[in-house]
C-alpha cells in the first residue's frame, strides 16, 4: 500500500511563492495564468495543486493523455483517467524554458550551427589552432584563449560557457532549486497541470470533452474551475475567481 506523502508547513505560503517563480522564469508569455486548487486553499496539505493556462505549443502534447501504439505512434489515450497519474513537474517546467529561449537544447544547437561559421575567423590553417573573437547567438562575443589546439577545445568552451550563463536559469532549475532549499523534492510536493486557455471557451469544444473525459470523475474540473484561484500578481496571492478572466470556463464544464 502506498503511504500518504507528509503534511506540507505553509503550503499556501509556497504555492504563492512558486508561481512567482515560474511567472518571473519561464518564457515570455508560455503562461497566461497559474490556478491553484485543491487542499492548499483551505487546509493542511500534502501536495500543492496548480494549473497551468496557456496557449503555447511545446505544453499542448502535455494537456491530455498519450499511449504508444504500434504502427500509429503516440495515440490519444482514452482509458488514462487524470486521478491515476501526472506528468512530472519538471517535466512540464522543461518545457516552459527561460526568459532568453524556449528549448535549452535547441538554443544550445542554434549555438552550434553559428559557430560553424565563425570558426574559420578564428582558425590558424597553418597550424590549426584556434584564436580569436567570436559572435554567437545568446551568447555575444566570446574569446578563445590563444592557440587553443583542438577544436574540441573549442566546443568544451562554448558548452561550458552556455550551461553557465543560461542552464541555472531556466524556470525548471528555479524552481528545483526553490524547494531544495526548503529540504523538498520539487517532483514530490508539486502537482503541476496544463491547459491551453482555448479549452476554457467554446472554440476548445473538443480538447475539453477529451478532459472530461480522462477524469473518473465527470465533475473534476468543473470543481477545479469553481473553487480554485488563479493567482493575482498584484497582491501576490490566489484570489481570483476563474469567471473573472474566463466567465464562460465553469458553465462549459459543468456537468
Amino acid at each position: 500500500m502506498k503511504s500518504e506523502k507528509p503534511l506540507i508547513n505553509n503550503a499556501l505560503e509556497l504555492a504563492q511563492n512558486v508561481a512567482e517563480v515560474i511567472l518571473d522564469n519561464c518564457y515570455a508569455k508560455s503562461v497566461d495564468d497559474i490556478l491553484l486548487f485543491g487542499s492548499t486553499l483551505t487546509r493542511e496539505a500534502h501536495d500543492i495543486d496548480l494549473l497551468m493556462i496557456h496557449h503555447f505549443y511545446p505544453l499542448e502534447e502535455f494537456g491530455k493523455f498519450t499511449k504508444y501504439q504500434d504502427g500509429c505512434g503516440l495515440v490519444l489515450d482514452l482509458e488514462a483517467k487524470i486521478e491515476n497519474g501526472r506528468y512530472k513537474a519538471s517535466l512540464l517546467l522543461k518545457k516552459m524554458g527561460s526568459p532568453e529561449f524556449i528549448d535549452y537544447y535547441e538554443a544550445s544547437n542554434e549555438i552550434m550551427d553559428a559557430l560553424e561559421a565563425e570558426i574559420p575567423k578564428i582558425r590558424n590553417d597553418e597550424d590549426y589552432t584556434y584564436e580569436g573573437i567570436m559572435t554567437l547567438p545568446y551568447l555575444g562575443q566570446v574569446s578563445i584563449d590563444p592557440k587553443t589546439e583542438f577544436y574540441l577545445k573549442v566546443l568544451e568552451t562554448i558548452d561550458d560557457l552556455f550551461k553557465e550563463r543560461f542552464e541555472q536559469r531556466m524556470v525548471v532549475e528555479k524552481v528545483k532549486k526553490y524547494f531544495a532549499d526548503k529540504n523538498l523534492d520539487m517532483n514530490e510536493v508539486l502537482d503541476l497541470h496544463v491547459m491551453d486557455r482555448e479549452v476554457l471557451s467554446p472554440v476548445g469544444e473538443n480538447d475539453r470533452k477529451l478532459a472530461i473525459q480522462q477524469s473518473r470523475d465527470p465533475t473534476f474540473w468543473y470543481t477545479v474551475l469553481t473553487v480554485g484561484r488563479l493567482y493575482d500578481r498584484g497582491t501576490r496571492t490566489f484570489t481570483i475567481p476563474v469567471e473573472e478572466k474566463y466567465p464562460q470556463a465553469i458553465e462549459l464544464f459543468k456537468p
